[in-house]
């Protein structure tokens, strides 16, 4: 699967820690796919796979801009005593600051409404400013509850999205363990990444 044309990957059994240490160094993911055999039983192979893990470049500055538009990708909803409306997730590029004023959606219908963020917690712990890259919780002014859904997003007061109800798109099947023929139907999960949003946008 991993040599296939649509992934074309060199997948690579990693044996030792000199190899870990390789790998990681000069690890480019259009290319290798390190592959490690380990065991919750027994903890087998778990030290190389931790080794590779602390020694491989995450590239987090590439996936989470700091210097790009805000934008917010809602998880989970809250409402929390004496706070209100309070949303959850992942900064996937920008920065905010408490006080800044923002837009959240698409509703039901399209529509982005403007908020304004009245308070930032980071790992529960109240904060002033928050970056790409991290995990965090808005307490949001004038919007209820009731309102909101999982996958909308908060970006910039003067960003103008546009959202859309239907898209067409291509897919590439690398491998199904049943028979695919007329009439199957399929299940796609989409996140709200950039690279996904930028393809559905052409």
């Amino acid at each position: 699967m991993l040599r296939s044309p649509g992934c074309r990957k060199l997948p690579v059994f990693v044996e030792d820690t000199g190899q870990a240490l390789e790998l990681a160094a000069g690890f480019v993911p259009a290319k290798v796919c390190p592959i490690f055999l380990v065991s919750n039983v027994s903890g087998e192979g778990l030290p190389l796979l931790r080794t590779f893990l602390n020694a491989v470049d995450c590239s987090s500055a590439a996936r989470y801009p700091k210097d790009g538009a805000l934008e917010f990708s809602i998880s989970d909803i809250f409402s929390v005593p004496y706070a209100g409306t309070v949303v959850s997730g992942v900064i996937l590029s920008g920065q905010v600051a408490v006080g800044d004023n923002v837009q959240i959606g698409p509703d039901s219908l399209g529509a982005f409404t403007m908020t304004q963020i009245k308070s930032i917690q980071r790992k529960r712990v109240g904060v002033q400013h928050a970056e790409a890259g991290q995990s965090v919780s808005f307490a949001l002014k004038r919007v209820k509850r009731a309102g909101l859904r999982k996958g909308m997003v908060l970006i910039g007061p003067t960003a103008t999205p546009k959202a859309v109800q239907r898209f067409e798109g291509t897919t590439l099947i690398l491998y199904h363990n049943t028979l695919i023929g007329p009439r199957y139907q399929a299940m796609m999960h989409l996140g709200v990444s950039p690279s996904i949003r930028s393809h559905l946008e052409l």
